[in-house]
């Protein structure tokens, strides 16, 4: 039977891969920067929960990592089936100007997080800056939120200017607000044609 398993406490100190569906594979973890496939470990009475201790993996203090999970492919016909490169579910950030090498069709953009050392990681956007909240909640002090409603923005884009010639960037908020304000001008959209048009229509 599963036990009670706090999720984002694990991910404190381990990479962690949650699929029911994995029971009888091995995930492995791909680090871009460390350059090696590191296997995940099931945990103990809690069904389809794989991990791996980020003090196990050999990382440098203070740096940034990309990396996926390579599972099998379930959409693969061969035996064994093929292996795939996933984004971590879990991933509060990921950086779309990096995708695995050699893997096709599968484009899926690496997470993003920081290892701070003593074995924790921590969130974290590529250039290793983090959310800081100096008074956070706590969770259980919080009002209920079972009215919330959550709109999701996208800050990467994808814009098919022709037949498969995509035209893609990582946006920030300022990008947001490029398409509302047209004095703003962007940042790291400012030289696509969408702001471009946006602001300027004909």
């Amino acid at each position: 039977m599963p036990i009670s398993t706090d999720i984002l406490n694990r991910r404190a100190t381990q990479f962690l891969l949650w699929s029911p569906r994995l029971q009888n594979q091995v995930p492995q973890l791909v680090i871009v920067e460390a350059i090696r496939k590191l296997a995940l470990g099931p945990v103990a009475r809690a069904d389809g929960l794989f991990e791996i201790a980020a003090a196990a993996c050999r990382l440098d203090d203070g740096a940034v990592y990309h990396y996926w999970f390579e599972v099998d492919d379930s959409r693969s016909a061969l035996r064994p089936p093929a292996r795939v490169v996933v984004t971590d579910p879990f991933a509060t950030c990921v950086d779309w100007r990096v995708f695995p090498p050699g893997v096709g069709e599968n484009k899926q953009p690496a997470a993003v997080v920081r290892y701070l050392g003593q074995g924790k990681l921590t969130d974290s956007d590529p250039g290793g800056e983090a959310a800081v909240f100096d008074a956070a909640d706590a969770p259980d002090k919080l009002s209920p939120n079972t009215q919330l409603v959550i709109y999701e923005l996208p800050t990467a884009w994808a814009l098919s200017r022709s037949l498969n010639e995509p035209e893609r960037a990582v946006a920030t908020f300022v990008d947001v607000a490029a398409l509302i304000d047209e004095q703003i001008g962007g940042a790291n959209f400012a030289d696509l044609s969408l702001v471009d048009v946006w602001a300027n229509p004909t």
